[in-house]
């Protein structure tokens, strides 16, 4: 079979304008390869041009078993031949139509993603509305990249939540734009689908390595006089809750008299603090330090140890807290990766 990007040959016009046959050629596949798109609104409407449809093996079966039996019943003028082949045959017409009709007009909308470590799953959730009153069957949602095929039945006027895992194995961006919903039913004589076009991107955070011992030069100690409530040792005060605030500090009892969000303080600016940064790691590779840094974030959250980080053309300062922790995992994730919104 003769390939397509022969009919494309521009050898084969010389006195062509190459601009124009590349500018015919990509809007044709354009064309070809409809998928559904998010509106402004960040909702995905099935309309009924980008849906695809063909017949399932089961449904090439039936129609040669129809085409054998309309043979038969012409050969022997069987009129009851006549009439199980037409019954079946309009089966076929109807399983098609619906089929088609099950996806058409879903409401599709996409919640965000939170940021995930490297090698560990993460989950992209999608809500499916079904705003017409009738049911639709067996609505099947799974990526082309995946393994997992997450199949609902979706009632009339009611909305059903699909989860799909990932597994990202690199740090960075990961995209996720090969999704696809389909669905077989009624008779799984037919298969309908959709590609879903989406721009969601996830944050994949560095592996974080199994152990490290932060080296002594990382660590330092404040003037031993002066409280700012800042450190881990002895209760000072509350103060109201911030956003940044780690949920260790919250006083759980105080809000479970509802007495709102309260932050413990703790006095001990004298406590040990962290500057985490590559010099620390000179004879690692790089993947490998980043790995390392990422757990050293992690412990001194955990474990309210103030530190910061500090990377060629960028340093986050001493802080605690959730957000100083995402901001810190942040940039060790995009450390040396290019891309069009850093």
């Amino acid at each position: 079979m003769m390939p397509v990007n022969r009919y494309w040959n521009m050898s084969l016009f010389p006195d062509s304008n190459p601009g124009i046959f590349s500018a015919i050629r990509s809007r044709s596949f354009q064309n070809l390869f409809r998928s559904a798109e998010t509106d402004k609104d960040g909702h995905m409407l099935i309309g009924p041009k980008k849906i695809y449809i063909l017949p399932t093996r089961f449904g090439l079966m039936f129609g040669a078993l129809v085409i054998a039996m309309l043979l038969g019943s012409i050969n022997y003028a069987n009129n009851l031949g006549y009439l199980l082949t037409f019954f079946l045959a309009s089966i076929g017409i109807l399983a098609m139509n619906q089929t088609w009709y099950n996806l058409l007009k879903l409401d599709i909308a996409f919640l965000p993603v939170k940021p995930g470590y490297a090698g560990h799953p993460f989950q992209l959730e999608v809500h499916i509305t079904n705003y017409h009153n009738r049911a639709r069957g067996a609505i099947q949602l799974y990526s082309k990249s995946g393994k997992d095929v997450i199949s609902h039945n979706i009632n009339a006027d009611t909305s059903v939540l699909f989860t799909l895992s990932f597994n990202a194995a690199k740090r960075g961006w990961f995209s996720v734009n090969d999704l696809v919903l389909s669905t077989q039913y009624p008779f799984g004589l037919f298969r309908a689908w959709v590609y879903l076009k989406t721009d969601i991107r996830v944050l994949v955070y560095a592996k974080p390595a199994s152990k490290w011992d932060v080296p002594r030069t990382a660590v330092y100690a404040l003037s031993a006089q002066g409280n700012k409530g800042i450190g881990s040792d002895d209760f000072v005060s509350h103060r109201n809750y911030r956003h940044t605030d780690s949920p260790k500090q919250i006083d759980w009892k105080i809000f479970a008299r509802e007495k709102g969000l309260m932050t413990k303080q703790f006095g001990g600016d004298r406590n040990e603090q962290l500057w985490l940064s590559l010099d620390l790691l000179p004879d690692e590779p790089l993947e490998k330090s980043l790995s390392m840094l990422t757990r050293a974030v992690i412990d001194s959250d955990n474990e309210s140890v103030e530190y910061g980080l500090k990377l060629p053309k960028q340093v986050i300062p001493l802080g605690l807290g959730m957000q100083h922790k995402a901001d810190c995992l942040r940039a060790l994730a995009l450390f040396g990766i290019k891309t069009g919104d850093e």
